[in-house]
C-alpha cells in the first residue's frame, strides 16, 4: 500500500472513529419510546405551604411539594379518576399528549401541555398561577418581552433559542419576581410557574422530565 492510500485508509478510520460517539451522544437526548397509546401526566403543586400527593384510579401516583411541578409520568391513555386532598378530579387523556393536573388553593384542574416540535429549539412554557390578572415574562432587565399578557389561571408558550439569562414576570412595567440564570437548552422544555399573591409573587423554575413508572 502506498502512502498515498495509507493516509486515505488512516483518515477513513479516523471518520468512522469519532462518527460513533457523536451519533451516541444525539441519541441521549432522546427519552426511550413509551408503550403505545400512552399519555403524560404531571402533578403541579401551587399551593404555599404544604405538599400534595396524586393518587390516579384509586392507587399513588406522584407527589410534588408545596410551589413545585413533579416530573411527567408515563400513563395508558383513557378515563382516569384522579384523587388529592380528599377530593377526586375525573380527566381524559389522549395518546401521545402532555398534561399538567395543577391544584391551587385546595382546587384541581386539567390542563394540556403543548409538544415540543423541533429539536433545534427550546420550549419555554408560563402558567400564571398567582392572584395577578395578567403576566408577561421577559428577559430579567425586561428590554425583551418573550410571553405577554397571560391571564390569571391561564398559560402560554413559546418557542425560544438556546439562551443562559435571567428571567423575570412583570405586571405592567412592574417586575414582580425574577428567577436565577437559567440555562435554556436546544431540544428541553422548561416551565415558569409564577405563584403567589400581592407583593409576594415567585418564580419557579422547572425543566421538564419524563419517567416511566
Amino acid at each position: 500500500m502506498n502512502n498515498r492510500l495509507k493516509f486515505v485508509f488512516a483518515l477513513l478510520l479516523s471518520l468512522i472513529g469519532w462518527s460513533v460517539p457523536a451519533l451516541a451522544n444525539e441519541a441521549a437526548l432522546y427519552d426511550p419510546a413509551p408503550p403505545p397509546g400512552s399519555a403524560y401526566l404531571r402533578l403541579i403543586n401551587a399551593n404555599a405551604k404544604g405538599a400534595i400527593s396524586l393518587s390516579l384510579d384509586g392507587g399513588a401516583f406522584v407527589s410534588s411539594p408545596e410551589a413545585s411541578a413533579s416530573d411527567y409520568i408515563v400513563v395508558p391513555q383513557g378515563a382516569k379518576s384522579a384523587g388529592f386532598g380528599g377530593k377526586d378530579l375525573t380527566v381524559t387523556l389522549g395518546a401521545g399528549k402532555f398534561y399538567s393536573i395543577v391544584v391551587s388553593s385546595g382546587q384541581g384542574r386539567l390542563v394540556e401541555d403543548p409538544i415540543l416540535k423541533t429539536r433545534a429549539k427550546a420550549l419555554l412554557r408560563i402558567y400564571n398561577l398567582s392572584s395577578k390578572t395578567a403576566l408577561s415574562l421577559k428577559t430579567g432587565d425586561g428590554k425583551v418581552a418573550i410571553i405577554e399578557g397571560v391571564a390569571a389561571a391561564a398559560a402560554a408558550d413559546r418557542e425560544v433559542s438556546a439562551a443562559t439569562l435571567k428571567l423575570a414576570v412583570f405586571e405592567g412595567a412592574n417586575k414582580l419576581a425574577e428567577t436565577p440564570e437559567v440555562a435554556i437548552k436546544r431540544g428541553f422544555a422548561y416551565s415558569v410557574l409564577a405563584i403567589g399573591s400581592g407583593d409576594g409573587v415567585k418564580l419557579v423554575w422547572v425543566k421538564s422530565a419524563t419517567r416511566l413508572r
